[in-house]
């Protein structure tokens, strides 16, 4: 089955309740490193539109495959690798994170999580320019931006007044 025909049959599905494991994957070395903080230090939320703006900058500007994803996290203040081992990435300035992951089963994948304080109502009306979000097995999926690539919002935690959310662009190769 071609992988534009398995995405469309697999937002069409329509169906939720699955959990994908959010083991880390390889990543390419980062452009810049700067000293590892206090990661769950006192960095300001981000704003839906905010969110948006630099999910589209990592993730959505180094589709098809994410090769450029590091250079634009470095370009976008997210320079701090994690001091866990793990291939995430921090931004210094803002309650956002970015991992490149490899399957399994989807692909090569950009995965921004970030803290809010913003309205769901907010975040959702925000996010709908991205595409169309439909409820599937692995969280609400769309297809990014008229493309091929599916994108995926999956809440993750919520810690006193801010909900962390996982943004994750699958590559469209």
């Amino acid at each position: 089955m071609r992988r534009s025909t398995a995405i469309s049959a697999f937002l069409a599905l329509g169906l939720s309740g699955c959990d994908v494991p959010t083991a880390p994957g390889p990543a390419a070395a980062p452009v810049q490193i700067a000293a590892a903080p206090d990661i769950a230090g006192d960095l300001p939320p981000v704003s839906a539109a905010r969110a948006l703006a630099l999910f589209d900058a990592v993730c959505g500007a180094s589709l098809p495959d994410f090769t450029s994803a590091n250079s634009r996290m470095a370009t976008n203040q997210v320079t701090i690798a994690s001091p866990y081992g793990t291939a995430t990435m921090y931004s210094a300035v803002e309650d956002a994170s970015f991992q490149l992951q490899d399957g399994p089963g989807l692909g090569r994948t950009c995965s921004m999580v970030f803290g809010t304080t913003a309205a769901p109502q907010s975040t959702a009306v925000t996010f709908a320019a991205m595409g169309q979000f439909v409820e599937t097995p692995l969280g609400l999926g769309a297809l990014y931006r008229g493309t091929q690539a599916v994108v995926l919002l999956r809440g993750d935690r919520t810690e006193g007044s801010v909900a962390y959310l996982n943004l994750r662009l699958l590559s469209e190769r």
